[in-house]
């Protein structure tokens, strides 16, 4: 009887995981071909531009040759913190304007829970080039998370940053924090995007997107983005419940 009761416990545990645990939480980086830039190249973004404080084209994509300013003048160059590659842009000169870049990535089709809410790991790097040594960076990144809910094809971005659609969820862009992050270091940020919040159920998607913009405030900065994949915390206090009571 006990042998009964303790895998009909682990059924429900189970359960909970793959459908409570599950919708709740998702990691956008699963669903978007590329998010990491682990094909070596930017296939599945666009880089786009806003206005004309944004470059219109990245040179390499990815794993740009980077010299982070630092006191000992070390020549290393940056790598990527998460897999083989990242991406990233100069800001090499005094004279306007702070370049900046943003990459769209293309719209995926999506089928999700009422409830869920997405989640994206940014790591991101700062700072200044080799020799200049000060003044400190005050570059930034702005990551955004949003959707449509209607509509029979996907909807496309053009290079002036204008989607083929009006988006339906349409959360503010979140600002990476560099708060105890030391210039020339890489750290990360895991943001939440929660459609609810908006008033939008979010089984209603049918289409979901991300934006980066790194952008540079100042002459002879950089900034370096990378994706990571998200770990979801309520699945793993589940799972570590399922083996004590196992046990």
């Amino acid at each position: 009887m006990r042998s009964s009761i303790r895998i009909t416990a682990i059924g429900i545990a189970f359960m909970g995981l793959a459908g409570g645990a599950g919708a709740a939480n998702l990691d956008v980086t699963t669903l978007l071909p590329n998010s990491g830039f682990e094909s070596g190249n930017l296939t599945g973004w666009s880089l786009t531009q806003p206005n004309t404080d944004y470059v219109v084209s990245l040179s390499p994509n990815v794993n740009p040759s980077i010299d982070p300013a630092d006191v000992a003048n070390n020549p290393a160059l940056l790598v990527a913190p998460s897999g083989s590659f990242f991406t990233g842009l100069k800001r090499v000169g005094d004279v306007a304007p702070d370049l900046k870049y943003k990459l769209a990535h293309g719209a995926v089709a999506v089928t999700v829970s009422t409830g869920t809410v997405f989640t994206v790991k940014v790591w991101a790097n700062r700072g200044r080039l080799e020799p200049f040594d000060t003044p400190a960076s005050t570059g930034d990144v702005l990551v955004r998370v949003f959707g449509w809910t209607g509509g029979t094809t996907i909807p496309t971005v053009n290079s002036s940053d204008n989607w083929s659609r009006t988006v339906n969820w349409n959360p503010a862009a979140q600002t990476f924090d560099f708060t105890g992050i030391p210039d020339g270091t890489w750290g990360f940020r895991v943001f939440t995007f929660d459609p609810a919040a908006a008033g939008v159920n979010a089984s209603t998607l049918k289409y979901l997107t991300l934006t980066l913009a790194g952008r540079n405030n100042n002459h002879d900065q950089y900034i370096a983005l990378d994706l990571g994949e998200a770990a979801v915390a309520v699945q793993s206090t589940q799972w570590t419940t399922i083996k004590n009571f196992y046990r």
